[in-house]
């Protein structure tokens, strides 16, 4: 996968689900929303800054492959 392919993954999953979505949280209880914009996804719980532009999925997916498909744990 490259970094466009990341985008064209997920409009596709937002073209499946609706927009916005709910998603689940991948520890724990709950789920946050997050909807699809012409230019990235707008997301619910990141308090002052829920934009996140698609530079930000193309970058993880460069820090992936830098890293042999791996990256360190955080609190992303």
């Amino acid at each position: 996968m490259d970094s466009n392919d990341v985008v064209t993954a997920i409009r596709s999953k937002f073209a499946e689900t609706g927009s916005p979505a709910k998603v689940p949280y991948i520890r724990g209880t709950g789920a946050f929303s997050a909807e699809l914009t012409g230019t990235g996804i707008k997301v619910d719980n990141l308090g002052t800054q829920p934009f996140l532009p698609w530079a930000v999925f193309q970058e993880a997916i460069y820090v992936l492959i830098r890293n042999g498909g791996r990256a360190e744990r955080g609190n992303g």
